[in-house]
């Protein structure tokens, strides 16, 4: 259960983000109090109207940093530009793995395209990537 920590997955889908919610702005707000607990963050874009699509992707690094981010956001309504949007965290269908051994799908992460490079934040600094469609793959290795 994603509020008693009692699951060991590790990636979350943050849902009901206000559209004019910019990369910087969602990353400035999870920062305050979160800054060094994720590997991963994803923010899809909706690139002809050139806004988010109200929705997010986080790894944490540790199942025990999920608990303090649900406290902090979960069910609670977005400090900017008046929304009455209210925030929903729930474990992403897909996680991301990490693992010693790449798999021959993954693509690296020098090959991101560039108008997706601002977008998507990767922490690791030893990782590959996949896209599919909406669905972010994300395997991180050790040198």
């Amino acid at each position: 259960m994603l509020s008693t920590g009692d699951d060991k997955r590790t990636t979350l889908m943050i849902k009901n983000i206000p559209n004019k919610y910019t990369q910087k702005m969602l990353l400035t707000t999870i920062d305050e109090n979160f800054h060094g607990t994720y590997d991963f963050f994803y923010l899809p874009i909706d690139f002809k109207n050139k806004c988010n699509v109200g929705y997010a992707f986080i790894n944490m690094v540790r199942p025990e940093y999920i608990i303090p981010l649900i406290q902090k956001f979960d069910r609670k309504k977005w400090e900017k530009f008046n929304s009455e949007k209210v925030c929903n965290i729930s474990y992403a269908r897909i996680q991301v793995r990490h693992t010693s051994q790449p798999a021959s799908i993954q693509t690296p992460l020098r090959c991101i395209t560039p108008y997706l490079t601002p977008y998507l934040r990767i922490v690791h600094e030893h990782c590959v990537y996949k896209l599919k469609g909406t669905s972010v793959f994300l395997y991180t290795h050790e040198g």
